[in-house]
């Protein structure tokens, strides 16, 4: 079934296939070139990886309407980056008329695709109630979803609700991947008002069913720190090194696993490397010969003694 694994019987929504396409620009006779902004487009063929990138650089360049063509087409031929870009326009009205509740379903088709990002995007906006009514339990299971395809915000994110135990609003509203992965934040991206679920409530009138849907456990939310500071993609930013900054923390603490100072010392360093400006501020304020006896021990370890994702609980190497 493809929803196995998804909790509380939630049965994900999925758009029907999408067909074969060539493409066809609006108002190009057939078999000519098409000239967008001096890139050319050849009518009647599939829209090609480089036909993205070249749509990217449009789309970077303020050109939305061109560069949604080039989506449009890709989308129809079955491009899974030209329908996530498409959902992302829909989604904020880049260059056509927003459409959430369009851009929702595509993500949902999407789920599986682009490393999880999709699914954190629907996941996000079923949590927030932004273009699509509130239903933070199942945006919970988009977010498992986004988790075990590889989203690095949904790992951490998954890591606080783990803390909490509450399925609250993210940092991170939706995921670009125009023209590459990254992350929007609420200051960074225009906010849909909120839509009101089956009963009229609105996302902050939903905080005792935020708390229903899972139990605050310290063991799970450090399994899904570790993933994130374990993560290999590109373009992550600093969520890396945020990751190594909580399972400093944690080691530093003790919480959800043995206390070890030297242990957070060192991913404070990896933390900081890594661009974690907490982790950064933290190592101004340690002894700087325990901070020296720290990179040594990090020099001393051989690269291919990293732990994989999901091995040894407490090994954070």
């Amino acid at each position: 079934s493809d929803h196995d694994g998804v909790p509380f019987g939630i049965v994900i929504p999925i758009v029907p296939p999408i067909t074969n396409y060539e493409l066809r620009i609006t108002n190009s006779p057939k078999g000519a070139p098409v000239n967008i902004d001096n890139r050319i487009v050849s009518d009647n063929r599939i829209v090609t990886d480089n036909d993205i990138i070249r749509a990217n650089a449009l789309f970077t360049e303020g050109h939305y309407t061109d560069a949604l063509r080039t989506y449009e087409a890709g989308m129809k031929s079955g491009h899974t980056r030209a329908i996530f870009n498409y959902a992302y326009c829909l989604q904020y009205g880049y260059g056509i008329d927003p459409d959430p509740q369009k851009a929702f379903e595509l993500y949902t088709y999407l789920r599986f695709e682009e490393e999880g990002d999709a699914a954190y995007n629907a996941g996000a906006m079923l949590v927030t109630g932004r273009g699509v009514i509130c239903d933070p339990a199942e945006g919970y299971a988009y977010m498992l979803t986004a988790a075990e395809c590889g989203c690095i915000e949904a790992q951490l994110y998954l890591a606080m609700v783990r803390l909490t135990g509450c399925v609250g609003e993210p940092d991170i509203i939706s995921i670009r991947r125009i023209p590459f992965h990254r992350p929007d934040t609420p200051d960074s991206a225009f906010l849909l008002p909120p839509t009101p679920d089956e009963n009229g409530e609105y996302a902050d009138e939903l905080m005792d069913k935020r708390f229903e849907i899972v139990e605050a456990d310290e063991y799970e939310a450090i399994r899904y720190i570790r993933k994130a500071a374990r993560h290999e993609g590109d373009y992550v930013g600093a969520a890396k090194g945020n990751a190594e900054y909580l399972l400093a923390k944690c080691a530093e603490e003790g919480l959800g696993r043995m206390y070890d100072r030297d242990k957070a010392i060192e991913l404070y360093i990896r933390a900081a490397e890594n661009g974690s400006y907490d982790a950064f501020k933290k190592l101004k304020t340690l002894p700087q010969y325990d901070i020296d006896k720290a990179r040594a021990r990090l020099r001393m370890k051989p690269a291919n003694t990293r732990k994989r994702i999901g091995e040894s609980d407490e090994e954070d190497d």
